[in-house]
């Protein structure tokens, strides 16, 4: 079998496996106390191995070679093939094996040159308290890598843990807020009704004034409300795709802010790609156009003669993309990293809960979108938000 192996390998020109097949037939020879067999296959597998730069291998057909010599009391090629094996490992640092060369000719000069028994004994002992030195280590750092990965493991766990638990609070959270806030609009909305039925039995004119700040007061809560309202709606609401129409949603969402203060003073421009055609929830797609809108009317810049605010829809083949661009009176760049933060304010020029552009970066997220700013103060402030196609 052996024979074929060799034969088929040397066919086929596969120096590697022919080198292999020598070895093994070698340590065969060897063993059957065939020596001169033996002694060629070591010879040829020792050179096809340094042929192909396995130095390893061709240092450890060579050991075998000079036992070979041994068994056959040819000391003198036993060392000359030994001190060839020391010359290869220092040269390709192989000091894995090194060690056993020396320890093999201490064997053969203890009973013939003390001294150089002594001398290899010596460096055999140095050599093997170097590599037992590397093997402790390899051990002691595989255990320091296994108790590190250990440790990770289990912050890990810890961390999914807290996640969890997170999660269970924040769904506690939002579903308190829910209840909470619907439990508040009906006692809000007797507010309101009963603020305007003291307004027509009252006359006296600081009466009035103190009843309209209690209603201003009142409609901010309810503000609030609402607001926290959408929050929860956005969180769990369940995304059913319909076809968008754009052109629709803006107009409806310039036309619920009418009653702001200025808003007749706006020039909007609104360009929609024709032919576009885009699918998805339509009340978070109308949430977002709504807060970008009413944003950019609440912080327009008096100051300036013309404001204008700049809409504008199109789409790649990816993603929707929409652009609210005004000339109001822009954000601090302080301010612009805090901005989507709940219930950040940067001024007070205009009245405000301070969760609209927090809902407007939650309703971007829930359609797995993203949302860019640029803003100058005094220049104006520049939305784009990108929404995939396909979520």
């Amino acid at each position: 079998y052996i024979g074929k192996c060799i034969e088929l390998n040397k066919v086929l020109e596969n120096d590697e496996d022919l080198a292999k097949v020598y070895f093994v037939n070698g340590k065969i020879q060897l063993k059957s106390r065939k020596y001169e067999a033996a002694t060629e296959s070591f010879l040829k597998a020792s050179e096809l191995f340094f042929d192909k730069n396995d130095f390893v291998s061709g240092v450890e057909a060579q050991e075998k070679l000079a036992s070979t010599y041994l068994a056959q009391d040819k000391t003198d090629q036993a060392i000359e093939t030994l001190n060839s094996v020391i010359q290869k490992s220092e040269k390709f640092q192989l000091n894995s094996v090194l060690f056993n060369t020396h320890y093999m000719l201490y064997q053969i000069y203890k009973e013939t040159n003390v001294t150089k028994a002594l001398e290899e004994l010596e460096r055999y002992v140095e050599l093997k308290g170097e590599h037992d030195k590397k093997f402790i280590n390899s051990v002691v750092n595989s255990y320091s890598v296994l108790s590190r990965i250990e440790d990770s493991e289990k912050e890990a766990e810890k961390e999914q843990e807290l996640a969890s638990i997170i999660e269970k609070k924040n769904s506690e959270m939002d579903s308190f807020f829910y209840r909470v806030s619907h439990d508040l609009k009906g006692p809000i909305a007797s507010l309101l009704g009963l603020s305007d039925l003291a307004k027509r039995d009252v006359s006296d004119t600081k009466a009035l004034h103190y009843l309209k700040m209690y209603e201003n007061q009142i409609k901010r809560l309810n503000m609030i409300v609402m607001e926290l309202i959408n929050i929860t709606e956005l969180n769990y609401r369940e995304i059913k795709r319909t076809d968008i129409n754009f052109y629709e949603i803006i107009d409806n969402c310039i036309t619920a802010y009418t009653y702001l203060p200025n808003f007749d003073s706006i020039v909007f421009k609104i360009e929609v790609q024709s032919n576009l055609t885009f699918s998805s929830e339509w009340y978070i797609v109308n949430t977002i156009l709504q807060n970008l809108i009413e944003n950019s009317i609440k912080y327009l810049d008096k100051n300036k003669e013309e404001s204008t605010v700049h809409i504008t829809v199109y789409g790649t083949k990816t993603d929707i993309n929409i652009e609210v661009k005004d000339n109001g009176q822009g954000i601090d760049k302080e301010h612009q990293g805090k901005i989507f933060d709940m219930f950040y304010r940067a001024n007070n020029s205009a009245q405000g809960t301070g969760l609209g552009l927090f809902i407007l970066k939650r309703a971007v997220e829930r359609l797995h979108g993203e949302i860019k700013l640029e803003s100058t103060p005094g220049i104006g402030t520049t939305f784009n938000i990108s929404l995939p196609k396909n979520i």
